[in-house]
């Protein structure tokens, strides 16, 4: 879909909203484009009209280290599952997104993730209100243990694959 600079909005679609961008949203180019396709048709120009810049940090590659990937995807089904996809589907899909949310964070808990990257993912989940289900979350920690214990092998492979990376000083 592009970048914000790589995208043209109507100036009255933009001057409608009182914000046009939400920042507290991580991509909020991307959540602005879901919200323009609930009412408005996209178009394409068939011409390379901008370029890409390479030679400074981008905000992404700063928070690469706090993986927003997975936050993205839940905040995204959260927001927009019920306005894109029939009812069922779009149960379906906020179901599997908060499950692999929740998997992905009892991961990073057992990984002794930083305070920095609990303090992220925890404004991202404030941006909609969602506090994580100590319930829910406990059974993904389970399940998460269970792998370890149960996979003595890849649980090996793993600690060594972090050591390494803590030591080249990733």
């Amino acid at each position: 879909m592009g970048s914000p600079t790589t995208n043209l909005f109507r100036a009255d679609l933009v001057r409608s909203q009182t914000q046009f961008y939400d920042e507290r949203r991580l991509h909020e180019d991307v959540d602005v484009l879901f919200r323009i396709f609930k009412n408005w048709k996209l178009g394409f120009v068939h011409q390379v009209l901008s370029f890409e810049r390479t030679d400074n940090d981008s905000i992404t590659s700063a928070i690469a280290r706090f993986e927003s990937f997975q936050l993205d995807q839940f905040l995204r089904a959260f927001l927009y599952a019920d306005q894109f996809l029939e009812a069922d589907d779009a149960r379906k899909r906020k179901v599997a997104a908060e499950q692999a949310y929740l998997q992905f964070l009892a991961r990073q808990l057992l990984r002794g993730a930083s305070k920095d990257f609990w303090d992220f993912h925890k404004g991202g989940l404030g941006t909609i209100d969602y506090r994580i289900p100590r319930l829910k979350f406990s059974f993904f920690l389970l399940n998460e243990l269970a792998n370890i214990v149960g996979n003595p092998k890849q649980t090996l492979g793993n600690l060594i694959r972090t050591l390494e990376a803590k030591l080249r000083g990733r």
